[in-house]
């Protein structure tokens, strides 16, 4: 029976939510961002915000990265390239932004419930889901079991057992200064009792 194959991932982002933010202000003074398209003509993939000319000699496609549309992002902790960490986005519904120096995962389409799509998004970057969405991905999302699907879920699991050794973790430090304040209280109380000393 072959051993299963360790997932290697970052944690970073397990435990962080969606951020609300209004994209309609503030471009590109607060924020910018980097969104990967391929090109219509040659197949390459642009990085850019707006309109976005195909640099392949000989080659004159053009792209239109329209950016976040969505009112929220997904914190990206400790990301260092945004335009390779686009490029990986290039087939998804997803762009790099960056708000007041952090990077973060915003959605360039709107659909119900694309957790299932995020959480692709975090994966594709090396990152393990945010438990957010990882523990409730929507069943009705049009999905069938084969490798992709496989994949995202068996990271998801990994997230939330991430975050359960987590809280399990703080339980036990919780644990252990409730035993502590306990302990010290009936010292105290013994310390109490002996001063008093035996009546009569």
């Amino acid at each position: 029976m072959s051993k299963k194959k360790e997932i290697m991932g970052r944690c970073d982002a397990v435990q962080e939510k969606p951020i609300d933010y209004d994209w309609s202000e503030g471009y590109p003074e607060k924020w910018e961002y980097w969104e990967a398209s391929e090109c219509p003509e040659c197949g390459k993939i642009l990085v850019g915000a707006g309109e976005v000319e195909c640099d392949k000699a000989g080659c004159d496609g053009t792209v239109y990265n329209e950016g976040p549309m969505m009112n929220y992002y997904y914190p990206l902790p400790g990301l260092e390239d945004p335009t390779e960490a686009a490029k990986k986005l290039s087939d998804t519904c997803l762009c790099i932004v960056q708000i007041d120096g952090e990077y973060g995962l915003a959605l360039t389409g709107g659909g119900m419930d694309l957790s299932w799509e995020i959480c692709a998004a975090f994966i594709q970057l090396g990152y393990f889901p945010p438990v957010h969405f990882a523990g409730n991905l929507p069943k009705m999302a049009g999905k069938e079991w084969n490798k992709d699907t496989r994949t995202i879920i068996e990271w998801c699991k990994e997230s939330v057992k991430i975050a359960s050794s987590w809280v399990l973790r703080d339980l036990e430090r919780v644990t252990e200064i409730e035993t502590w304040l306990k302990e010290n209280k009936k010292k105290n109380d013994n310390k109490k009792t002996a001063k008093v000393g035996p009546t009569g």
